[in-house]
């Protein structure tokens, strides 16, 4: 009975390990995704509707996930999804007969014109799909063609990445809320004058760690009238972009400006309905985001202290322009850092408390009335 029951548990170990790495690649194909939407647009990628073929090396089946989260941002492209009669009768010619390796010929790429509602093909191969440790990594070869005339439109390579998300602990997690708090009182003495407005978070992730609820919670303290708090971008439908828009901007590698102009296409926001049809005309309110990066972080461990510095900015979504910025500090230090230091310096404290002590008694004898 027993040998069993240890047989059962190493068969639930292994599939609850293998489930988990499963996730972690879906997740770095979701940022794979994202990726070429990202690259598309840096690239000045126009067109019609999109079909995606399946990957060459998909070994792990990551095809269906990449192409539900290219489909989530109709406001940039437009994704044919379908799966009829037509489409997969080429699909099959295609896969079994004509396809070498992840290159296609004009001949090929055309027949998809027959289908109606797509304008140009995504194909390619996966490069890399690993996972470890509950990381993951995803690497794709994509190309673009016209259908029309079989020509490519794009091709590169994009990444995709996961790190199982950390959450800040002791002085770290106390001297961020600090410097939230020195920012909430800076926001607050400014707020009057920004009008009707709705805020959105935009996630605050520093070296694989997230911020976000601790310093989202300090800002949504008695908070009211003319300011609207909501949940961070995170949470909306575009997770995936937001998510990797936010690491970026963590990282230096998107203006403002060209973050606030990909976030307002998240459905959700009030700029962009479900569908991807624009409505960003007339929004009843205001809406911006607020945008928190780490200028730096240091810690003397001697004595167990921690400095944070935060870079705070509030922009518009429509245009990206700042309503509001600060830089603020906060610290933190454990009682219990100065113990080795006291047992390590002991004569020296002795010394300074005994001054400190005689220079109090001189002070209270001179300045006693005589």
């Amino acid at each position: 009975m027993k040998k069993w029951l240890c047989k059962l548990v190493v068969v639930l170990a292994v599939a609850g390990s293998a489930s988990a790495a499963d996730r972690a690649l879906d997740y770095a194909a979701e940022d794979a995704a994202v990726s070429a939407i990202k690259a598309f647009k840096k690239s000045g990628v126009v067109s019609g509707a999109i079909a995606m073929l399946p990957l060459e090396g998909d070994r792990d089946n990551l095809y269906p996930v990449i192409r539900a989260e290219l489909s989530r941002y109709p406001a940039l492209y437009s994704f044919y999804v379908r799966d009829d009669a037509d489409w997969n009768k080429l699909l099959s010619e295609v896969e079994f007969g004509e396809r070498k390796g992840d290159v296609m010929n004009a001949e090929s790429i055309q027949k998809f014109g027959s289908v109606e509602g797509v304008d140009a093909l995504l194909y390619g191969s996966v490069r890399e799909a690993t996972a470890q440790n509950g990381d993951a990594v995803v690497r794709l070869t994509l190309t673009l063609a016209d259908v029309e005339t079989g020509k490519q439109i794009w091709t590169g390579n994009v990444d995709g990445e996961y790190t199982q998300m950390k959450y800040p602990q002791g002085n770290r997690l106390t001297a961020t809320v600090n410097a939230a708090k020195a920012g909430k009182a800076e926001f607050d003495a400014a707020k009057a004058g920004f009008g009707e407005v709705d805020i959105y978070f935009v996630p605050a992730v520093a070296g694989g760690v997230d911020y976000t609820d601790f310093i989202r919670t300090e800002f949504v303290k008695a908070t009211g009238g003319n300011i609207q708090f909501f949940a961070d971008l995170g949470e909306l439908k575009g997770r995936r972009m937001a998510m990797s828009l936010a690491r970026d901007f963590g990282e230096g590698n998107v203006s403002v400006p060209e973050l606030a102009n990909l976030m307002k296409q998240l459905e959700g926001l009030g700029y962009v309905a479900s569908g991807g049809k624009d409505v960003s005309a007339a929004p009843v309110r205001k809406k911006a985001l607020l945008l928190a990066r780490f200028g730096g972080m240091e810690e003397v461990k001697d004595i167990n202290l921690t400095n944070v510095d935060l870079n705070l900015q509030l922009v518009r979504l429509e245009d990206g322009n700042q309503l509001w910025g600060a830089n603020v500090s906060g610290s933190a230090v454990d009682v219990k850092g100065f113990l080795p230091l006291v047992k390590k310096n002991w004569k020296f404290v002795l010394i300074v408390g005994a001054a400190v002590i005689i220079l109090g008694m001189f002070l209270k004898a001179v300045s006693r009335p005589r």
